[in-house]
Parts: C-alpha cells; sequence; structure tokens
C-alpha cells in the first residue's frame, strides 16, 4: 500500500484563515449558460456549469473532469458524440483541445468541471 504523509498535509493546511468564504451559487433558473466558481486554488479549480443550450470549451492543455449532476449530457468531440449519463463522469485528455458539452432535452443540466 502507498504510504500516507499525515503530518505533510496537515503542514500544508492554514488553520489561521477561520474565514468562511461564502460560496456562490445559482438559485434560480435561466435560459443562458452560467458559469459558477465553486473552489480556485493553486492546485486545481472546479466549477459549477449551468447549462441551457451547448456549451463549447476547451481542455488548453490541462485534463477537464466532467460529472453530470442532475440530468444527461452529450460531449462533442471532433464530430464524435459521447453520452454521459446522470451520476457518471468522464475524463477529457488535455490533448483533446476543442469540445462541447451538449444538454440532453432538460433545461438547467449541471455539470461539475474540475480542472488544473
Amino acid at each position: 500500500p502507498r504510504q500516507l504523509h499525515i503530518q505533510d498535509g496537515i503542514k500544508s493546511i492554514d488553520f489561521t484563515n477561520k474565514v468562511s468564504t461564502r460560496i456562490a451559487g445559482a438559485v434560480d433558473t435561466a435560459m443562458h449558460n452560467r458559469k459558477f466558481e465553486t473552489v480556485i486554488c493553486p492546485y486545481f479549480q472546479v466549477f459549477d456549469l449551468r447549462l441551457a443550450g451547448p456549451w463549447e470549451d476547451n481542455t488548453s492543455n490541462s485534463f477537464h473532469l466532467l460529472s453530470a449532476i442532475n440530468g444527461p449530457v452529450k460531449i462533442s468531440w471532433q464530430n464524435q458524440i459521447f453520452n454521459l449519463g446522470t451520476g457518471r463522469t468522464m475524463l477529457i485528455p488535455a490533448s483533446c483541445g476543442n469540445y462541447t458539452i451538449i444538454p440532453d432535452n432538460i433545461p438547467n443540466v449541471t455539470v461539475i468541471k474540475t480542472t488544473l
């Protein structure tokens, strides 16, 4: 088994920052796409995408991890279509470049995107 580095992990946490930041999120539905920053740190970023229509994106030399939260979506890349069901996750390799997330006939589909 892999060795755990618990002490190193504890040292990397800043326990002095006791202020809880407010996480903005969607509280309603909209007829346009929206993107909310959920986590931004030096190691990774997490975005909450609320999609009412197709969302064009680019991997920009970093993988994208996509999770379909409340409805299925399709991922279009180089004239190919990949289905991503509700509750499923897909890894888009950094080398893919441009791709499109297409909601599957459900308004305001939530997709969580994690990247470096």
